[in-house]
């Protein structure tokens, strides 16, 4: 009875502490969060992505905020998309989520500030394992531009 409960308690702990990439067979779809402040030594992944986690580094390295004379302080920007197993994508990204009183071209300069960076890296170059397992899934991507500077004007 105790072997039993023993093999319980551990079953439920090798559950819980299983690692993020191992939840991709789940029904949650990846989400990150991309800052606007330069990113310390990021550039564009030598190697292929394994996890998750290479995927998150190699969009960040990716990322280029639209420029300080078009940013809108406080902006914050839900982008959707899906890759193939080959590490392009399936259709446009999408925005679901923008900040609600910014107008329709502020919104479209941070998609396509997201697009167009993304594709400077297009192919993403992923492992077999990690494209079979992410192929079609959507990913989502929380933009919230932080960069804190006098020359960002509030924009109507």
């Amino acid at each position: 009875m105790s072997r039993c409960f023993f093999g319980l308690i551990v079953a439920a702990l090798a559950f819980g502490l299983a690692p993020a990439a191992a939840q991709i067979g789940g029904r949650q779809d990846p989400q990150f969060t991309l800052g606007t402040r330069p990113t310390p030594g990021a550039r564009k992944p030598p190697r292929q992505l394994n996890t998750l986690n290479d995927l998150a580094v190699a969009v960040n390295a990716c990322w280029r905020p639209p420029a300080l004379e078009h940013a809108h302080p406080g902006m914050r920007i839900t982008v959707q998309f899906s890759l193939t197993r080959d590490g392009k994508f399936i259709g446009p990204p999408r925005v679901t989520y923008a900040t609600p009183e910014v107008t329709l071209k502020t919104r479209e300069l941070y998609r396509d500030a997201m697009l167009h960076s993304l594709e400077s890296c297009m192919p993403l170059p992923l492992t077999s394992g990690l494209g079979g397992a992410i192929a079609g899934r959507m990913f989502f991507f929380w933009i919230v531009d932080d960069r804190d500077d006098s020359r960002i004007k509030p924009r109507v």
